[in-house]
């Protein structure tokens, strides 16, 4: 931090020419200069200081004082900007010393200064001021006050109501001469305290005090009042008073909570983190958004640690950053990622805005968190669906190309197979009619699967759509080693579904059960596909031997985006679009999971009111 004379010596001549312009004086710049540069000496000894340089320029006192008292008050903000807080005060007080007796003040009459040395030391008996000129003070002063002056009797009678006080009542001084004590005005829940203050004179004198009156025509307003007992010859003889009216201040007192309590519920239910930081980078406020962005139990355990504590893991610099942005206006720092202490990852655009709360310079730094994991979490799965696309339209593609030869190759092993041939030839013909079908099957999925389909609901049997379905995984299944166990209940009756959807949820469970059976290492892979009745429902159930899902997560594992696998291996979207599409069929999708039991998904489906 700079010292006292480093930092006088350096800004002496700007000071000196700016005060010096201000006044049309240039030529008192260098004197002016001179005379700062010397207060840094004089503030070691706290000594006064001598303006004859000024004088020697041929400048009026009136004129030195005007250029000496501007100097004083650039030089008290210069030491509110430039200085440590808590040397401040000692330099202004300094300052102050320094320049007593030096700046010129015109001579003062004799007799006022008596007189007003007399009422400043009211307590001294020989200090007694002239009544005739204190009378005139007391009226003068009651007629240049806003506030109202009263005097009353230990009656509470009234006996003086300045004119602000005759306003504010809405009476006038005919009405004070007929006669109105405080009690005709004094609402009356403070009756009893206007009545115990006079019963002892002593409490009169007490501090301020808050009441309500009511004016001549029924209005009711909140006053302040403060007052003292007059005595003569030592006995309480009335009461002295004065009172503000806090209208404006309880309007405004109103404003600032409504405003205190808007900003409060903005901050309280914004879908957005809100953190209040100081100079030093320590958190201060956090809303609950922040709270939760951060995975802390409450805003207390945020409070009164360092915003860059609080982050395991940040962005290189960021103490840096926090501490240049309170020289810079509003700026946004994109796509930050952040791992907080109590293990949340935050990927959020935050704005940081500069505030003045408690000084003219910014002293707080407000953080908007805006968490952007979901956009980002959607703009990967629309890269994924354009990919899904594009392999989509390969697949169909290539699908097209492979029927022409399958058609080829079914076609003619028929035609042989008609022929006359060898019992063994047959046999084998028969084979490859057998896997020409199948391969025609799937090629006829694979087109059905990647084709675009208005969502369209039909009566179907269930059976075959699951058919379908494990036809097109059934070789990745047998390569992964899984077994797959079949039970499809005959007679099933018809669901109203559309089958393209169906297919999706059914894979989607299928490939959720291949991944969770890939990480089995010792036993059989084993995946079981049942369906039934259950009640109004047709029931499709999967069950797998892999590990089983914590219960802990087993309640989010519908929702979209959450997903236990690594980056790149997986959306989230799945299970989310699953059960979104059975809902919409009015069916529902269950999670059953134990530790040592597996995992099973069931679908349930409702029977449909047109089947025979």
């Amino acid at each position: 931090m700079i010292s006292m004379d480093v930092l006088l010596k350096e800004r002496a001549q700007m000071l000196a020419s700016s005060i010096a312009e201000q006044h049309d004086v240039p030529r008192a710049a260098p004197a002016l200069a001179a005379f700062v540069e010397s207060l840094a000496g004089a503030f070691e000894g706290v000594k006064p200081i001598d303006p004859q340089p000024l004088r020697t320029l041929g400048l009026d006192d009136s004129l030195i004082a005007k250029l000496l008292r501007s100097l004083v008050f650039e030089l008290i903000e210069l030491f509110r900007r430039e200085l440590p807080g808590d040397e401040v005060r000692t330099a202004i007080i300094s300052l102050r010393k320094c320049m007593q007796g030096v700046i010129p003040i015109p001579p003062v009459n004799p007799d006022d200064r008596r007189f007003f040395r007399q009422l400043m030391k009211s307590d001294d008996p020989l200090a007694v001021p002239d009544p005739a000129r204190l009378l005139e003070l007391f009226h003068d002063l009651t007629l240049t006050s806003n506030d109202i002056v009263y005097v009353h009797d230990m009656n509470g009678t009234l006996l003086y109501v300045s004119a602000p006080g005759l306003s504010l009542a809405r009476f006038d001084y005919e009405d004070v001469s007929q006669g109105v004590t405080v009690y005709d005005l004094i609402a009356p829940e403070y009756v009893a305290l206007i009545e115990s203050r006079l019963e002892a004179p002593g409490a009169v004198s007490r501090a301020p005090y808050v009441s309500e009156v009511y004016t001549k025509d029924g209005d009711r307003i909140p006053i302040e009042l403060t007052t003292r007992c007059l005595y003569h010859q030592g006995r309480p003889v009335g009461v002295i008073g004065l009172a503000r009216d806090l209208r404006l201040a309880r309007r405004l007192e109103k404003e600032i909570t409504r405003s205190r309590q808007l900003i409060e519920a903005i901050s309280e239910h914004a879908p957005i983190g809100i953190m209040l930081l100081d100079t030093q980078g320590m958190v201060v406020e956090a809303n609950p958004a922040a709270v939760a962005l951060f995975g802390a139990p409450n805003a207390h355990a945020l409070a009164g640690y360092f915003f860059t504590a609080l982050c395991a893991q940040a962005p290189a610099g960021l103490s840096e950053m926090l501490a240049q942005a309170f020289a810079r206006p509003r700026e946004t720092w994109p796509n930050i990622r952040l791992t907080s202490h109590f293990g949340a990852k935050l990927h959020c655009d935050i704005t940081v805005v500069p505030a003045r709360i408690e000084s003219e310079q910014p002293d707080r730094l407000i953080l908007l968190m805006v968490d952007i994991s979901m956009q980002a979490a959607l703009q990967q799965n629309l890269i994924q669906t354009e990919k899904l696309s594009a392999i989509g339209e390969i697949v169909a593609g290539v699908a097209h190309e492979l029927n022409n030869p399958l058609t080829g190759i079914l076609g003619y092993a028929q035609l042989l197979n008609k022929g006359k041939v060898d019992p063994a030839v047959h046999s084998r013909l028969e084979h490859i009619m057998s896997e020409a079908e199948r391969c025609r099957r799937i090629v006829q999925n694979l087109l059905s699967f990647a084709r675009h389909h208005e969502s369209e609901k039909r009566i179907c049997n269930i059976n075959d759509v699951l058919a379908d379905t494990l036809a097109l995984r059934e070789y990745q299944l047998r390569i992964d080693g899984i077994t797959v166990e079949v039970a499809l209940a005959e007679d099933l009756p018809s669901v109203l579904a559309d089958t393209h959807e169906m297919q999706r949820v059914f894979l989607n469970i299928i490939n959720n059960a291949q991944q969770a059976l890939a990480l089995v290492e010792n036993g059989g892979k084993h995946l079981a596909i049942r369906t039934g009745v259950n009640g109004r429902f047709v029931e499709i159930l999967f069950h797998n031997d892999g590990p089983a899902i914590p219960e802990a997560i087993q309640s989010r594992v519908f929702d979209p985006f959450f997903t236990t696998k690594g980056i790149g291996e997986g959306t989230g979207l799945g299970l989310s679009v699953s059960y979104g599409i059975v809902s919409d069929h009015g069916g529902r999708i269950l999670l059953n999971s134990k530790e040592g039991e597996g995992v099973t998904f069931t679908v349930l489906l409702p029977l449909s009111e047109k089947a025979g």
